[in-house]
């Protein structure tokens, strides 16, 4: 507000909408949860929704920054880190293109 702006760009990923879609089907969401988070909902704007954290990570590369972590992504206190450190491996093995997948699913 103070500088004119009328959105909040936030930094989800396509990793982030393939977790998400994942917590909702283990909550019990149903169909209304398979469409994950959306691109835009009130000032709230996503650009980086389709982007894997790879691609980021190598556009940031390519321009000498660095990614940032938070430290809290790596404990398993959370379902979130959970899905993304135990169950999107386990299910990788079963296909190894699960996260585009359930991207995909997340778009229908």
């Amino acid at each position: 507000k103070k500088i004119g702006g009328h959105k909040i760009a936030v930094g989800h990923t396509a990793e982030d909408q393939v977790e998400t879609v994942l917590m909702n089907l283990l909550r019990g969401s149903g169909s209304t949860g398979l469409a994950g988070m959306p691109e835009t909902r009130d000032a709230v704007i996503r650009p980086l929704q389709d982007c894997f954290r790879q691609e980021l990570e190598a556009y940031l590369l390519s321009r000498n920054l660095a990614w940032r972590q938070d430290p809290s992504n790596l404990e398993t206190d959370y379902l979130r880190n959970r899905v993304r450190l135990n169950l999107l491996p386990l299910l990788e093995a079963y296909n190894p293109r699960i996260r585009q997948r359930l991207l995909e699913t997340a778009r229908i």
